[in-house]
């Protein structure tokens, strides 16, 4: 459960605080951001896969099964196969120069899935920690 608890760690810090915090740097411009954005996020999910096939495969051996950690992974399953493809040509589009008209309404997508899985990891590591307790 120690990897829920660190792959909500990665989410926090790298989506949640390290993400907004680049578009505060005054020195560099929108497309440049954005290229920055597309490398965090391409080694975020890199990282996070690797989370979800560290517990996955914590699961199998254990013979355990965790709804909260189940709901993460679907949750982060959406964002990778669905949502962040359609981000990425979203920003290519940006860095482009093209103000795309559509789409916009995926980053709340992608921001409730991440509150959805962080909520759910943080939920199931606890009722694991409970449950090793008693």
């Amino acid at each position: 459960m120690i990897v829920s608890l660190i792959w909500a760690g990665i989410v926090i810090g790298g989506a949640w605080i390290a993400a907004p915090a680049k578009f505060t740097v005054e020195t560099l411009d929108m497309a440049e951001l954005l290229a920055v954005g597309r490398v965090q996020f391409l080694w975020l999910g890199r990282v996070e896969i690797a989370c979800v096939v560290v517990v996955a495969l914590g699961f199998l051996a254990s013979r355990t099964f965790s709804v909260a950690v189940a709901l993460a992974i679907a949750a982060s399953a959406l964002q990778h196969v669905f949502v962040l493809p359609r981000l990425g040509l979203l920003t290519e589009a940006r860095i482009a120069g093209i103000q795309p008209d559509a789409g916009q309404h995926l980053h709340l997508v992608y921001i409730g899935l991440d509150v959805i899985k962080v909520v759910c990891l943080l939920i199931g590591a606890a009722l694991y920690m409970r449950r090793m307790a008693e």
